[in-house]
């Protein structure tokens, strides 16, 4: 008996922050212009929801595939986002692995 063969899903790090609203287009266009995928955490209703973005703040993840999930990738990917300068309060930092 053979096993079917599946391909891994991809392992990558998410940056989850928060900007002003007003914000949103440029810093979500800066983000992925460096190479993350960004999307809006929350969407409808559940914008403001509890333990979500204050008011008048919007709470975007930004992703990046890793290559090899190394401390090392994730690290320079972290940098990365860092080293763009945006106006944003960082929420937290998530890692997930191929599976």
């Amino acid at each position: 008996m053979s096993l079917p063969h599946f391909a891994p899903r991809e392992s990558g790090v998410s940056i989850v922050f928060d900007v002003p609203a007003a914000e949103v287009r440029a810093v979500g266009g800066r983000v992925a212009a460096a190479g993350f995928e960004v999307q809006e955490y929350y969407r409808g209703p559940q914008i403001q929801r509890p333990g979500g973005a204050a008011p008048g703040m919007v709470r975007l993840r930004a992703q990046r595939p890793l290559a090899d999930f190394s401390g090392a990738e994730q690290d320079r990917a972290v940098a990365d986002f860092d080293a763009l300068g945006v106006d944003c309060e960082r929420v937290g930092t998530d890692v997930w692995t191929a599976g």
